[in-house]
């Protein structure tokens, strides 16, 4: 087994982004891992398309153990297909996972190369536009949420490549079940958008209220002698212990739309499942 080289961290020059917009940014950020990400999304299709027809050659091989199907060397065929399939299904998965996690680390430590030099040239500025904690925040949070946008893209790549490989061979078997997997997915899919505008308001919540945290710190990291020089430092305290206490209730409104997102994930195909048995 070939060992996929190690990436350092950070680059030496992390390049010019596109800002005109989030989308094109992620775009000038792809590109510039287009390699790694490549790799990934190579893997990710093995590994999803190798764990779907998994099932297939299993059902193969115990269809051939039936008196009417049986056929001289027919179990050995499909029971070394299966363990083929096997094989590709976890060396995909480990060079996958490998190229997953490198993306996710290039990603953000080349979003996090880009604030720190945009912050260095126009010092103080930045500031004056932005709290101090949302530019904490970018770097502590937000550049890790940007990573793992292409931590994820290898396996939405193997799952569309997966759904069109069963979705085909299921029209060639059986038209109706090939056409409830083919639209059913998409559509089940669709159902969770709804869950995710709730999720998306109160991670915004959370993150708004971990920004005025931090900024209160830097502020008072800031005006530290000031303030202990005039004995405000039980004012500080009672500060941040309420603000605190407001990330953290702000963390726990986001369980709620996070668990129902996850419980329709793990709903939504046991539903399709059981149409199509």
């Amino acid at each position: 087994m070939f060992t996929i080289p190690f990436y350092e961290l950070p680059v030496s020059d992390p390049g010019t982004p596109d800002r005109r917009s989030p989308a094109k940014y992620l775009v000038w950020l792809a590109h510039e891992q287009m390699g790694t990400l490549t790799l990934a999304m190579f893997f990710g299709v093995g590994w999803m398309v190798s764990q779907a027809l998994l099932p297939i050659a299993i059902g193969h091989a115990v269809d051939v153990i039936h008196p009417r199907h049986h056929r001289p060397g027919a179990l050995a065929t499909w029971v070394l297909a299966v363990v083929a399939i096997g094989a590709v299904q976890a060396v995909c998965g480990v060079y996958r996972h490998q190229m997953a996690v490198t993306n996710w680390m290039k990603g953000t430590y080349r979003s996090i190369q880009v604030v720190g030099r945009h912050i260095s040239q126009t010092g103080s500025a930045v500031i004056d536009e932005i709290p101090a904690g949302d530019v904490v925040n970018t770097v502590a949070a937000d550049a890790m949420r940007i990573g793992g946008a292409f931590d994820v893209l290898a396996r939405f790549v193997g799952a569309v490549a997966a759904w069109i490989v069963i979705g085909t061979y299921l029209l060639i078997t059986s038209p109706e079940i090939g056409l409830v997997a083919l639209i059913g997915v998409p559509l089940l899919g669709a159902l969770t958008i709804p869950l995710m505008k709730p999720l998306h308001a109160s991670q915004a919540a959370q993150r708004e209220a971990a920004g005025r945290l931090a900024a209160l710190g830097a502020d008072t990291v800031a005006g530290l002698r000031i303030l202990r020089g005039v004995g405000g430092e039980d004012v500080f305290f009672s500060n941040y212990q309420q603000q605190s206490q407001k990330v953290r209730f702000a963390g726990n409104r986001v369980a709620g739309p996070q668990a129902g997102l996850e419980s329709g994930q793990i709903l939504l195909p046991a539903i399709l499942t059981s149409i199509v048995v």
